[in-house]
């Protein structure tokens, strides 16, 4: 029971502290699909469930398949849904962070096969199968599409690719070189339009070993060969992403969640490079809970707030995500990391949710 005081505690000072002092370098916030009415939900909306908890962030990606579906056509739709969410966000005192990434069909390698075919409307693309990196042609084309998102979105922070050395964002198999190139483009490309513009390097997903038939490489060795290539990544991003998902609810010192640090600042700090590192992505699925799951969600969160607090080099921390998936039935467990319940109007609070509205003295319907 003193361990989980103890553990609220903290979370209530973690949270207090970037709600009240919030500087450049500390992000709290959510990971969501935040643009397009999403789920049901206003880009304003969003950003105001953002300050709710304290948070001065929100994260969702900025696609180059949607905004450049064909060579030099800029998409202004899309440009205007990602405008729309920039704008509310700003607006409420929340920076957006958008994961730029993902050629399109006319920019990817022909010879990578993608199912189902890219003839199909995108609409009907399974999500995460035609994630791809452009080829080396096409790489002007590549700096062109940051340096848009830049000069679009001067304000915003941008986050290049999203997690690099897994197959599911970047077919055929993670390339770590050619992720430090494309890395290279982007900031330099976004920097020579929007000095200020804040470059976080793709969040890693907290993988310990190296496995070709899963498609994953560690975030050791990922980012070995990514600092000693040519180019190296370092000096290319303001932050360093992660991704550091727990195993359920662990998050003790043995924990995967906290392995994930230590294997990355293992390769950061060998190369002598102090780049902050910002988690753009973690969460607890209730799925993954056995029993009490929406206490235990909250109760984990709390530990995963706690810890990430008492880092010096974390600059902040993105929560996946806000609110349930309109469709709760194809993903069980996507649905389970949402902190709001879909459809209800307010939307119906968990208990992860009214800690930090609590913690931040903001309050909430359905929170006590």
């Amino acid at each position: 029971m003193r361990a989980l005081v103890v553990g609220v505690l903290a979370v209530v000072l973690g949270v207090f502290l970037l709600a009240s002092d919030a500087g450049a370098e500390e992000y709290l916030g959510f990971n969501e699909d935040a643009v397009a009415g999403a789920h049901g939900v206003s880009p304003d909306h969003y950003a105001g469930l953002v300050r709710v908890i304290g948070g001065n962030a929100i994260r969702t990606n900025l696609d180059w398949r949607l905004a450049e579906p064909d060579l030099d056509d800029w998409a202004e739709g899309w440009w205007s849904h990602w405008r729309e969410l920039y704008d509310a966000a700003l607006a409420r005192g929340v920076v957006p962070v958008f994961v730029i990434g993902f050629a399109p069909p006319w920019a990817a390698d022909p010879a990578v096969e993608c199912e189902p075919p890219f003839g199909l409307p995108l609409v009907h693309v399974p999500k995460r199968t035609c994630e791809m990196p452009p080829r080396p042609t096409m790489d002007v084309e590549w700096a062109e599409f940051a340096a848009e998102a830049a000069r679009r979105f001067p304000r915003a922070t941008l986050e290049v690719w999203n997690e690099p050395n897994t197959d599911d964002f970047w077919r055929p198999a993670p390339d770590p070189d050619r992720y430090a190139e494309l890395l290279t483009l982007a900031y330099h490309a976004i920097k020579a339009v929007s000095p200020s513009t804040e470059v976080v390097s793709g969040g890693l997903l907290n993988v310990r070993r190296t496995d070709p038939l899963k498609g994953e490489v560690s975030v050791r060795e990922f980012l070995s060969i990514a600092y000693g290539g040519l180019p190296s990544i370092e000096g290319s991003a303001d932050y360093i992403g992660l991704h550091p998902y727990p195993v359920g609810a662990a998050v003790g010192p043995r924990s995967r969640f906290r392995r994930a640090f230590g294997d990355l600042r293992s390769v950061r700090d060998a190369h002598g490079d102090k780049t902050p590192i910002l988690v753009t992505e973690t969460g607890v699925s209730t799925a993954d809970l056995i029993a009490a799951r929406e206490r235990r969600q909250a109760t984990a969160i709390a530990r995963i707030h706690a810890a990430t607090a008492a880092m010096p080099d974390v600059a902040g921390v993105l929560y996946h995500r806000v609110v349930e998936p309109r469709d709760s039935t194809r993903n069980p467990r996507e649905h389970g990391y949402a902190w709001l319940r879909f459809g209800d109007s307010p939307l119906a609070p968990r208990p992860v949710f009214c800690r930090f509205a609590d913690a931040a003295g903001r309050g909430y319907p359905g929170c006590s």
